[in-house]
């Protein structure tokens, strides 16, 4: 179970490990990006949120929705060309338990733009590397104008109980 936990705990990181300076591959970047990676037999989920401000700079949080870890940070976030490297290090209280949370994702952004594919290695505390895949979510589609309510005329009559 412990290991499990660490394990959730590094993709958290790698996905933390987010972007920073960047430059077209910034803009592509910004949003919120779903990974999964697999630990000890089990698939853990993770949610990537990229921000990107006026001056084209990137931040991110990484959530581990599965082990409920969310804002975890990052440090630093780096993109030539089409690599993407991301460092974290930061306290997270999992179970209330504060814990040094230290590792990089070095990953690949393919050509569409909509999946960073890559290695999470943690440091602290130590762990096996773990492969990770990043999906850029699509945005939600806007909600359909609400419909007006049926007028008398066209409004079916109810019969019965």
């Amino acid at each position: 179970m412990n290991g499990i936990f660490l394990a959730r705990l590094s993709i958290l990181a790698v996905v933390a490990l987010t972007l920073t300076p960047f430059s077209s591959a910034q803009t592509k970047l910004a949003g919120d990006w779903q990974g999964t990676f697999e630990a000890n037999g089990v698939t853990f989920r993770l949610v990537w949120h990229v921000t990107a401000a006026s001056d084209g700079t990137l931040t991110s949080t990484i959530d581990d929705i599965d082990e409920s870890i969310y804002g975890i940070k990052t440090k630093t976030t780096t993109v030539e060309g089409s690599s993407v490297k991301i460092e974290v290090d930061d306290v997270i209280s999992p179970n209330g338990q504060d814990i040094n949370l230290k590792g990089s994702f070095e990953g690949t952004l393919n050509q569409e733009a909509n999946e960073v594919t890559g290695t999470w290695t943690q440091i602290a505390p130590p762990q096996d590397p773990i492969q990770i895949t990043f999906k850029h979510r699509a945005a939600k589609p806007a909600a359909s104008p609400a419909r007006s309510a049926p007028s008398a005329a066209t409004e079916p009559a109810i019969a019965g109980d």
